[in-house]
């Protein structure tokens, strides 16, 4: 690929990835409607099948009863009167089962229309032009529990440069500003899919937000990501300036809340700064 083209490629995946967390960003009001429906739904359908249940076992009650009976014609009036309540407890609510499932379909339709048509905008880092911390919050709130309800996987990274404020202080703030966007741009390169998210936690920390992840891949995500870093080319008024950084990784559990998530990624990243940085620490899973 021509080098002039890089610019314009990586804006392209800025835009489509921006595009996309901006419709789930959105979407997140219909999602907890859908959720409130269901769980309506299902009191609602749980209420109304107690109730059928007791009249069921009431006429139940009744027809044992009158098996002491020695009247047969009796006996054959109440079976035929209990099969007929019997009969329409089921189509009642085997109905109303279908009216809440073809409900709930065409609301995931429309949500997932949502999804494809939205494109408006989530809050941008100034200087990088990821998502800033806010957006960051936000999805990962959302994610994880997406990732609860639906067993997809989700792993997330926290990436801090190593003596960044070295950087500053030999070479100044540009020289800082320069490196910050060619981190950002290396991150876009290295995580191109539309799922996934990467932002701009504060200072000199980034954050990246991936699905559909196994375990298995952590190490050579992170091996694959220091490497890109370290081989960075940043030259300003003529100093090469070389940039390492420290990684932490954890896959999400069940029973994460994104702050549990969130502060088991800053604990393998705080150990990897201590292992003497320019290394990544995968958590425990």
């Amino acid at each position: 690929m021509h080098q002039r083209h890089l610019p314009s490629l990586l804006q392209f995946f800025r835009n489509h990835r921006r595009d996309e967390q901006a419709a789930v960003f959105n979407s997140a009001k219909g999602m907890t409607g859908l959720i409130s429906d269901m769980t309506n739904g299902l009191r609602i359908a749980i209420s109304e099948d107690k109730a059928s249940d007791d009249q069921v076992r009431e006429e139940m009650a009744s027809m044992n009863s009158m098996l002491q009976s020695n009247s047969l014609e009796e006996i054959r009036q109440k079976l035929g009167k209990t099969i007929d309540l019997v009969t329409q407890v089921t189509q009642k609510r085997q109905e109303r089962y279908e009216t809440q499932l073809q409900s709930m379909v065409e609301r995931v339709r429309s949500l997932r229309a949502d999804l494809i048509a939205l494109r408006e905008k989530v809050d941008l880092d100034a200087l990088t032009r990821l998502y800033n911390r806010g957006a960051f919050d936000a999805v990962l709130t959302r994610q994880t529990d997406y990732s609860f309800l639906s067993g997809q996987t989700m792993s997330l990274i926290m990436l801090d440069l190593d003596d960044f404020k070295h950087i500053n202080d030999n070479n100044g703030h540009r020289a800082g500003d320069l490196v910050l966007r060619k981190v950002a741009d290396t991150l876009i390169r290295e995580f191109p899919r539309r799922n996934d998210f990467v932002a701009r936690y504060g200072g000199e920390e980034f954050v990246i937000i991936l699905v559909d992840i196994v375990s298995e891949e952590h190490s050579s995500i992170a091996k694959r990501l220091l490497e890109a870093i370290r081989s960075l080319n940043i030259v300003y008024e003529g100093t090469n300036i070389q940039v390492t950084a420290s990684i932490g990784i954890s896959a999400f559990r069940p029973e994460d809340t994104a702050e549990i998530l969130l502060k088991r990624a800053d604990e393998a990243l705080y150990q990897a700064k201590q292992d003497d940085r320019n290394r990544a620490v995968v958590a425990l899973d």
